[in-house]
């Protein structure tokens, strides 16, 4: 897909949504415009910084 194709995607994606609407994408064009996947913090996460701070260290995960 070429960026003449992605803008106009985009720009049709953006008309609707100020309509309030709901805009599916397909993947790939999704992923054109920059989309990406998260993890989602858990409660580990969570967990394991607040002890981590309780004991005064520092977070060496990047």
């Amino acid at each position: 897909m070429n960026k003449e194709e992605l803008n106009a995607v985009a720009t049709d994606a953006f008309n609707q949504a100020q309509d309030g609407l709901a805009v599916p994408l397909d993947p790939e064009q999704a992923e054109g415009m920059g989309a990406f996947t998260e993890d989602a913090l858990t409660l580990k996460d969570i967990l394991e910084d607040t002890l981590l701070a309780a004991e005064g260290g520092e977070d060496v995960r990047g």
